[in-house]
């Protein structure tokens, strides 16, 4: 079992990048939503089509264990706040220094 950490920034309320996960290209696009204060995530296939969209980013759950029956990658995908362990991530916390992104395979 590996650890993998995404590359989440808090830098823009909305971007994207690309990532090779379980052997397959996806695109991942991040957007803050300021009305409910919460990060969402949306995975598209390697043409750019979506598969799933706006899943809210918590921390400590499994963000893709509900989408299992779709084309995404199948392991486990959680969000971990390394300083209080609890705290949802916030417009400014979310990034690769406090509210983490992790892929384990």
């Amino acid at each position: 079992m590996a650890l993998l950490t995404l590359p989440i920034s808090n830098i823009r309320s909305n971007y994207e990048f690309t990532s090779t996960l379980d052997g397959v290209e996806y695109t991942f696009n991040f957007r803050y939503n300021p009305r409910s204060k919460v990060w969402n995530m949306s995975i598209a296939d390697e043409t750019n089509t979506p598969i799933v969209t706006n899943i809210p980013i918590y921390v400590n759950q499994d963000l893709l264990s509900q989408y299992k029956a779709y084309p995404i990658p199948q392991g486990l995908m959680m969000c971990v706040n390394n300083l209080d362990g609890i705290s949802e991530p916030t417009r400014d916390n979310f990034s690769v220094d406090t509210a983490i992104l992790y892929y384990e395979v």
